[in-house]
């Protein structure tokens, strides 16, 4: 039959498997994540390791609290090896501790942001089965509906002694951590790493960048994205310094370029959506810098040409990876602007295949479903096998064993073994570096009793920026602002729609299913609330600026500036733009604090 004939010849089959997947390389067995930052730590214990405002932790500080903290897990908590033990505290140089702790201790450590509502730290709390929680001052009350045990790191370090290592209660093959993603059921799924998996991404990229005691890596993404974990340890491993910025500066463009040159970084990461609103100032205002990665999202040509125009002389990097890799499986160097960008070649000790539909080979240039098998695996999903054998198959490839991950992405091979990523084969989309399954969104929405049914879909506004957009079918009337309210007791913050629209009835195809490609032309999402014209100068100003920064018009005085689409990034963009282009002296938190333009300009007028 036609799905028995091969399509590669010998020669195509060979250059894919032998020479694009020529990546082993030796990496030392037994090694583990908190192992690396120690043997640091004994070798230069005085250096600077973690800055965070004020806070400077040596090496010596940083490895001795995190011996203390994990001998208190142990002993206090009775946190044995295998154990899942929860981190929920906001960004400081006591996280970075508490992450080295949970592993010293011989646990795997789970990243949960303070900011997700309870619903779905319940669930992963239930999931992993989590029976000790960390918290700061800061996250406490939002654990309150935690019935396990809660470890307040800011108590358990105050005046702590720096503590002798711990015996060793980890092996390359226990894990590391689990990090949660969406998931299409309507729950979050937990991607469980080992311990040998991350370290060779870590070994990787130390020697693929250069990674060295001179560096200076500020830290960007948020600690629930996998992003983190080779942002705060590749540099740590290396006995550079890492700058951990609080919540409010790494939001804020302006003030995270001047901690950037006060502090000399050298490297950072970022996801294209967020270095839109970065690279400008980044230009000429930090020397230091070396170099940016890109990861978490595909990368724009204009976004590329733009890096390459203002700091030429300061390297692009492109990285490829889902969690289940261990952060990172492809990545390349950025020379110039072509019409699609690269994700580059496999890393050491992780091999790509791109199969067809029946599980074959296909040749260069030819689209497929990009398979990943390696050093880099997870696990599986933390609980769930059903999953995990879903997504983690054998190797359909003919005198090829071993195990291969289903990524769902779509990708071709280049003629020079570089990688060309195509989209996704369902409906899960990257927003901000963050993966969301459109499904989990639009069962949560089904879940308000006013709601019929619903329909999530990902658009694009006028400058390439992904957003999500929901439609909903009410069975009785629902406002936008309790749809929103309704999601953010639901699912993360970063999965709750730009824009919401309530419709009499959601089109559908001759089918009877939802008509997606008829909602993705909708033009106008929602009806305009009738106002009063702006008062004010200012409030003239900032109507004009909030409508093309959400991209929709017309703005009213009194139009809630999240409930019609805006989000961190556009916060970044509109405090940057007022301060630029109204000679106004404005905070980010003034955003969130006063969220219309009427309230916004009275404020302005107060404090300018």
């Amino acid at each position: 039959s036609l799905a028995d004939f091969d399509l590669l010849s010998t020669r195509e089959r060979q250059t894919i498997l032998g020479e694009f997947n020529d990546t082993r390389r030796e990496v030392p067995d037994g090694l583990t994540l908190h192992g690396l930052v120690a043997a640091k730590a004994a070798r230069t214990p005085g250096s600077v390791a973690v800055i965070h405002g004020d806070t400077e932790l040596t090496y010596a500080s940083l490895d001795g609290q995190a011996n203390h903290l994990a001998a208190v897990l142990a002993r206090d908590f009775r946190i044995a090896p295998g154990d899942f033990v929860g981190v929920m505290m906001e960004r400081s140089a006591h996280l970075i501790v508490a992450l080295l702790a949970v592993m010293k201790a011989g646990a795997a450590y789970v990243p949960i942001d303070p900011r997700h509502p309870w619903e779905t730290v319940r669930y992963m709390v239930g999931n992993a089965g989590i029976r000790a929680l960390i918290v700061d001052a800061a996250s406490i009350a939002g654990a309150g509906h935690f019935s396990g045990d809660l470890v307040v790191a800011d108590l358990e370090l105050r005046g702590a002694p720096v503590a002798p290592a711990p015996g060793e209660a980890a092996s390359g093959s226990d894990l590391a951590y689990a990090i949660y993603t969406s998931g299409s059921t309507g729950q979050p799924k937990g991607v469980a790493i080992e311990h040998r998996a991350i370290v060779n991404t870590i070994l990787w990229r130390n020697s693929f960048y250069g990674i060295g005691p001179s560096d200076v890596n500020l830290q960007i993404p948020s600690f629930a994205f996998d992003s983190s974990v080779v942002d705060i340890f590749c540099v740590l491993a290396a006995g550079g310094v890492l700058v951990v910025p609080d919540e409010a500066m790494r939001l804020d463009a302006e003030r995270l370029v001047a901690l950037s040159a006060e502090r000399a970084v050298t490297s950072c990461i970022v996801t294209p959506s967020y270095y839109k609103l970065l690279v400008g100032e980044f230009a000429g205002s930090v020397p230091s810098l070396r170099w940016v990665t890109l990861a978490g999202e595909s990368a724009s040509p204009r976004l590329v040409a733009a890096h390459l125009d203002q700091m030429p002389a300061v390297a692009l990097y492109n990285e490829y990876g889902p969690t289940e890799n261990a952060v990172c499986a492809t990545a390349c160097r950025i020379d110039k602007a072509g019409p699609t960008i690269s994700i580059g070649r496999p890393i050491w000790n992780v091999e790509v295949l791109i199969l067809d539909g029946a599980g074959r080979l296909v040749p260069p240039g030819v689209p497929g479903e990009m398979h990943l098998g390696g050093a880099g695996l997870a696990r599986g999903y933390v609980n769930r096998d059903d999953l995990t054998a879903e997504r983690f198959v054998p190797s359909p490839v003919a005198g090829h064993p071993g195990t291969l991950y289903r990524t769902g992405d779509r990708a071709c091979w280049r003629p020079d073994g570089s990688i060309e990523f195509l989209g996704r084969l369902d409906s899960q989309v990257k927003i901000r570096g963050f993966r969301i399954e459109l499904d989990e969104v639009e069962l949560a929405l089904r879940r308000q009793p006013a709601v019929r049914n619903a329909a999530v879909i990902c658009r694009e506004d006028a400058g390439g920026a992904k957003y999500l957009a929901a439609f909903v079918e009410a069975h009785e009337p629902v406002t936008r602002v309790v749809l929103r309210e309704h999601l953010a007791g639901q699912v993360p913050y970063y999965m709750i729609p730009d824009v919401i629209a309530v419709l009499p009835r959601l089109p559908l195809n001759l089918n009877g299913k939802i008509d997606r490609a008829a909602l993705a032309v909708l033009d106008d999402m929602a009806p305009a609330a009738a106002a009063a014209a702006p008062l004010s100068p200012t409030e003239s100003s900032l109507v004009a600026l909030w409508a093309d920064v959400l991209k929709r018009s017309p703005v009213t005085l009194d139009d809630n500036f999240f409930a019609i689409g805006g989000n961190s990034l556009r916060v970044m963009e509109l405090t940057s733009r007022i301060r630029g282009e109204l000679s106004l002296g404005v905070d980010l938190l003034d955003i969130y604090a006063y969220p219309t333009v009427r309230e916004l300009a009275g404020r302005l007028a107060s404090t300018n």
